[in-house]
């Protein structure tokens, strides 16, 4: 092995870099390195969010790609994950942040549709609260979304 040769200089698992002459290493020599994400085309890079988590992680502990771009990827796949979670036509998320924005002043849902919009943003302890908020006080029933009534 001359010294002027290319060498195949993947991360060995004692950390250093191999040795081997390029194109001859018999551990790395079939891997082909894949770019990074900005110079992938479009089409080859994955849609999925937990897709495109799992390639970050496999090109970092491979060495392909640079821990701080990692970093930056997380954070625009977290912005993306809360994104797709709540996608909402336009109309039913600003009800819903009329209705939040009713709860937060202490109002409860008026319509049978408000309380079935927020049986869906709640959870149930949440809607218990909720309806001990609608009950007149003294009236010993429940109000509002039917429960109780008869």
């Amino acid at each position: 092995m001359s010294g002027g040769e290319e060498r195949c200089g993947a991360r060995t698992k004692a950390g250093g870099r191999c040795q081997w002459p390029a194109g001859e290493c018999p551990w790395h020599g079939g891997r082909r390195r894949r770019p990074v994400p900005a110079q992938r085309s479009e089409r080859s890079l994955p849609r999925d969010p937990a897709a495109m988590a799992w390639w970050t992680i496999g090109e970092v502990v491979a060495g392909r790609l640079d821990p701080r771009a990692a970093s930056v990827v997380a954070a625009l796949l977290r912005v993306l994950t809360k994104l797709e979670s709540n996608e909402l036509p336009a109309e039913a998320a600003t009800t819903a942040a009329l209705l939040r924005g009713r709860l937060l002043h202490g109002v409860p849902p008026a319509t049978p549709e408000e309380w079935a919009l927020a049986a869906s943003l709640l959870d149930a302890a949440a809607m218990a609260e909720l309806r001990r908020w609608a009950l007149p006080e003294g009236s010993g029933q429940e109000t509002g979304d039917g429960e109780g009534q008869g």
